[in-house]
């Protein structure tokens, strides 16, 4: 009987991940199964479903454990909860804290101070006060300090707008699939921990000019809010957004592959040759109503949208369109680079003002037809020379008697 190698053994997901970890590809690889690379975050049904009995009694040594059902020992006799209730009712967070950075059984000593997880996140001058160690350690406290962070997930939800702080950890992943579009694939794609087939995109702006130092992040937030007033299913919605460090983002679950200007230059698009021959121009006649239909009810309400150009318009997987954002909103526009010929091209006529009067050349009447010029340029000096064609004030007129409308 021959003994199998690796190399008999026909590869899964996991394996290939692990190769391409190993030889420094796993974050670029497009073979690789990224699903089975993805961060595994603590999010609140994670924690809810990880921290149960049998887990908390794992983490600890034989004469701990009986105190876990022991009844706590402040409180005077007003509470007969345990330890173990007061950890899987209000202290999930903090023992898994004390879990990692390795000193679980300091969770007595904790709950016999009242701490329990309302009080996360602990400040780094406040972590002493846990009593972490005999001594004070320095370093064990930093420790829990940046380890708490992993248990304290803000989770993005839709409508939702989120400020994270520097420690904070975002629970998202990013999507390793590139748009056709070149100029979209600046834009990331991303999905949520547990949803890994919801996927958003995803578009970053500085809240800050690095030259000027001009702040960004009022009208920033302004935007998304009149954003959100403006939604329409022909306008890529914000889903979401959150800033971080010096950086705002937003998230749509409108997911463009191309550009209308893409599209046309494709010639060939995947999504579009799927359609039978004989749809596809009813296809695009739908396209043109819906564009009709979002600008009408931007008008409705006042708004002009400013920015209608085709590298403005996404097109996504299923022959959905939409307009990337309203263009008189300017933070959707800082950091396109639109090509000066499509700016000139399909902007409004009366945005584009001459720098110079434009004075058009005429020559003078001919002399036959002078008299008719005068009547229809020059009408003060035709009226004197013709007082009798002049018409008479409505006020003067006498009803029945019609010739005094002329005099």
């Amino acid at each position: 009987m021959g003994t199998r190698s690796y190399a008999d053994v026909p590869p899964t997901a996991a394996t290939i991940a692990l190769n391409a970890y190993i030889f420094g590809f796993g974050g670029h690889s497009l073979v690789t199964p990224h699903a089975t690379l993805k961060h595994l975050w603590w999010t609140d049904h994670r924690i809810q479903a990880k921290i149960t009995r049998p887990f908390v009694i794992s983490k600890l040594r034989g004469e701990e454990r009986e105190f876990l059902d022991k009844q706590l020992a402040f409180g005077e006799g007003l509470t007969d909860d345990t330890y173990m209730e007061w950890i899987l009712d209000r202290a999930k967070r903090l023992f898994l804290i004390l879990a990692e950075i390795g000193v679980p059984d300091q969770i007595f000593g904790c709950i016999d101070d009242s701490w329990d997880d309302d009080d996360l996140p602990v400040s780094m001058e406040n972590v002493k006060n846990l009593e972490l160690a005999y001594d004070n350690d320095d370093e064990l406290n930093k420790k829990f300090y940046e380890t708490q962070f992993v248990y304290l997930l803000r989770e993005l939800r839709m409508g939702a707008h989120i400020d994270y702080g520097p420690n904070e950890h975002i629970p998202m992943d990013y999507v390793n699939t590139l748009p056709p579009a070149v100029s979209l694939q600046v834009w990331d794609r991303i999905s949520f921990p547990g949803r890994p087939d919801s996927i958003f995109m995803r578009r970053k702006y500085a809240l800050t000019d690095k030259e000027t130092g001009q702040s960004f992040r009022q009208s920033f937030v302004q935007d998304i809010r009149q954003a959100n007033a403006l939604r329409h299913e022909h306008i890529a919605n914000v889903w979401a957004s959150y800033t971080s460090e010096d950086s705002g983002y937003i998230l749509s679950d409108f997911v463009g592959e191309h550009t209308l200007s893409t599209f046309i230059d494709h010639r060939t698009p995947m999504q579009f040759m799927r359609i039978p021959v004989a749809q596809r121009p009813a296809l695009l006649l739908e396209w043109i109503h819906c564009l009709s239909d979002a600008l009408a009810f931007l008008h409705h309400r006042g708004t002009a949208h400013a920015a209608i150009r085709p590298s403005n318009i996404l097109i996504d997987h299923n022959n959905h369109i939409a307009f990337a954002d309203v263009g008189a909103l300017r933070t959707f526009q800082r950091g396109k680079k639109p090509q000066k010929t499509e700016t000139y091209d399909y902007a409004a006529p009366e945005s584009q003002v001459s720098k110079a009067p434009i004075v058009v050349p005429s020559s003078p009447p001919a002399a036959k037809d002078e008299l008719e010029y005068e009547r229809l340029f020059d009408r003060p000096i035709y009226w004197q020379q013709h007082p009798e064609q002049q018409l008479v004030p409505y006020s003067a007129h006498q009803p029945g008697n019609l010739s005094t409308l002329h005099g």
